[in-house]
């Protein structure tokens, strides 16, 4: 079974993580977020929070 959590930014889909043996594995869908490909996550909520501080820095 998988599970996989889209990650939103104010409305907008910024990525996907999937959850695997290792832990959550971020998928980037806009070119800013890309820093954050493949990386792994303890949750998805901590996926999402790099996410927010990659977001900020714009």
């Amino acid at each position: 079974m998988f599970h996989v959590y889209l990650i939103k930014i104010a409305a907008s889909p910024v990525g996907v993580v999937a959850r695997s043996p290792e832990g959550f594995r971020f998928y980037a869908m806009a070119r800013h977020f890309t820093a954050l490909e493949n990386l792994i996550f303890d949750s998805a909520e901590d996926a999402r929070a790099a996410a927010m501080i990659l977001s900020e820095s714009r």
